[in-house]
Order: structure tokens, then sequence, then C-alpha cells
């Protein structure tokens, strides 16, 4: 009895057991589907798949090892970088078209190109990120011989990027370099930190209109109100500064006549 109950043991361990009607509509079948070798291929062959398919797709790095690679890369070879955040609704919204983008230079042969997606939103990594300046997500980053160009391709499709890529004039490059492990970018003058402080703010604004289009002008009217307070003020300042000091000329001058006079 010991001996059966122990083998009943041993096929429910290898089995799973289910409960369905059979084709009469009566319950209480009893279904025994066993753990085979055909399943665990199959699910061996799956899991080969999904990696072949990861593989397709863009390098996965940290911001560290994205930095090592940057640093080590050849002259020749030339980087564009996904800097991205996992709960990003954009980032998620970019990521077919990204990774078809990766593919499709992949299937081309371009061994000169290559294209990483980099999780940024890490607080481990918060310092690695700061060096490559990214202040939200997604942020595209272009890399060759010794720039960096921040993305101008507008819409992040896998055309848009692709066009990007093949445009020989992209835009606002900054040279960069390393110290020690860490990454430096060059400033940029006042007129491109001004032009990108305009484009960023209309960025917001677009963003803002999208969502809700009422604020944008209650944001354009304070907007106005404060530029024309602002400009009245100036202009007072400036009347006054300039009334006072001809004041104070013909004081002086009065005071010159007096003395002459005496």
């Amino acid at each position: 009895m010991r001996n059966s109950i122990k083998f009943l043991a041993y096929v429910l361990s290898i089995a799973s057991v289910s409960l369905r009607s059979d084709d009469k509509g009566n319950a209480g079948v009893l279904v025994f589907r066993s753990v085979s070798a055909s399943s665990a291929a199959e699910t061996t062959t799956t899991t080969s798949e999904t990696t072949a398919s990861d593989d397709d797709g863009a390098i996965e790095l940290t911001p560290t090892a994205f930095r090592a690679q940057l640093q080590a890369k050849p002259s020749d070879e030339k980087y564009f970088a996904k800097f991205y955040a996992p709960w990003c609704g954009h980032c998620k919204s970019m990521a077919k078209d990204w990774d078809a983008l990766a593919a499709e230079m992949k299937s081309e042969g371009r061994s000169d190109l290559k294209l990483f997606s980099v999780d940024a939103s890490t607080q481990a990594e918060a310092s690695v990120a700061k060096e490559f300046e990214i202040k939200s997500f997604p942020t595209l980053m272009y890399f060759e011989d010794g720039k960096m160009f921040p993305y101008s391709g507008g819409a992040r499709t896998k055309e848009a990027l692709g066009n990007y890529l093949a445009s020989e004039n992209k835009k606002d490059a900054r040279k960069f370099s390393f110290k020690g492990e860490s990454f430096k970018l060059q400033q940029p003058g006042v007129f491109v930190r001004a032009k990108k402080f305009w484009e960023e703010s209309l960025q917001v604004i677009a963003q803002v209109y999208k969502h809700k289009a009422g604020a944008v002008y209650v944001l354009y009217g304070a907007g106005l109100v404060t530029g024309i307070s602002f400009a009245s003020l100036f202009f007072v300042v400036v009347q006054r500064t300039g009334g006072d000091g001809k004041k104070s000329k013909a004081a002086a001058k009065g005071k010159g006549s007096a003395k002459k006079t005496n």
C-alpha cells in the first residue's frame, strides 16, 4: 500500500492534472499532461528566437558601459545612442522604430555604424548620465570624429531617423574628450545656448498646447504682460536717470556761472 502511494505521488509530480468535460459534455474527466522532451525543446526554441530578435536590435548598455565603449571606439566608427527610461511613454513609442533601424543597418552590413539603447534612468548611473547632459527622455545623440550631435531630425520614426543618419549636415556639433574615465563636453557659445533654450521652450509650449490649448493662451498672455511690464520699468528707470543727469549738469553749470560773477 505504501509503495502504491509513493508511485502515485511520483506520477503526479511529473504530470499536470486538469479537469475538463468530455466530448459529450460530461464533467470530471481527468487529463494528464506530461512534461515531455518535445515541450522542453519548444521552450528552448522560443527562448533562442527571442534572444536572436534582441540581437538584431540596438545594443543595450548602461551609461557607464556606453562611456567606456565610446572611449575605446575606433576613429572610423559612428555611434547613434538613445538615452531612455523604461517608464517613459515616448521611449516606448519609438522602441520598435529604433530597433528596426538597428536591424536594417546590420542587414546592410554597416559595421561602421552602431545603435545603442542606454538606460539613463537609474540613480546609480545618474552622475554618468549628467556627463552627457541628459535632461529628458528620450535624448538622441550622434557621435562621430570626436564630436557629439544632438538629434535634429524632428520625428522619431524609422524613416526620419534613417534620413538623419544619411544627412551630411548635422547641426550643433560639440567636441568631446575624456579626462580619465569622465566624459567632457565642450561648452557651446552664447548663441547656441540661446537657440537651444528657445527650441526647448517651443517644445514645451507645443506639448502644453497638445494636451490643453487654453493653457498656451494663458502662458502667452502672462508672458506678454510680464514683457510689457519689464519694458515699461526699464524706460522709466532710463528716463529718470537721464533726467537726474540733466538736472545735475544744469546745477553744476549754474554754480560755475555764479562763481564767475562773484
